[in-house]
């Protein structure tokens, strides 16, 4: 079985302002070295509905993975995947041929990845459900953790 959460997957699939400015060169580079941690929080809060969740504990366990010139470079590796028309152009292809059952988990809320996306999903994956989790946003596990738990283990049994 698989599950997909906020899945980008189209090639059609526009990334966020943050994402796109962090991705040129040299000012992804200065902005993860002096600003990491305010635009962590930006984006992380930009992405939940259920704010008052990402407390500092938190944040700084989230950030503790991409501090470093080592961490920097991976987060930066990890936002310069390429362009969603390249990386994606075989995904619906891919999709479509998928044999297990699939769980698509999207929030209602997402300003990241459009719920259209997730529809589409549907549509193009035999055998597959679709939970939008309405009073949820994109970073799903941090944003309602209970839910997304519950709709893995109906999905699992």
């Amino acid at each position: 079985k698989l599950v997909l959460i906020s899945a980008p997957v189209y090639p059609d699939f526009k990334p966020p302002l943050i994402v796109r400015i962090v991705r040129l060169s040299g000012l992804g580079e200065f902005l993860t070295t002096f600003f990491l941690p305010i635009l962590f929080r930006i984006s992380m809060l930009r992405g939940m509905v259920h704010r008052w969740r990402l407390n500092p504990g938190l944040i700084e366990a989230m950030l503790s993975s991409f501090r470093g010139i080592r961490g920097r470079k991976a987060l930066l590796r990890n936002l310069r995947w390429g362009d969603p028309g390249d990386v994606f152009a075989r995904y619906p292809e891919t999709l479509r041929s998928l044999k297990v059952p699939v769980l698509i988990l999207h929030g209602g809320k997402d300003p990241y990845v459009p719920a259209e996306h997730a529809h589409r999903l549907k549509k193009d994956i035999p055998r597959c459900g679709l939970v939008i989790l309405t009073e949820a946003s994109h970073f799903l596990p941090v944003d309602v953790p209970a839910d997304v738990a519950m709709a893995i283990n109906d999905f699992i049994e």
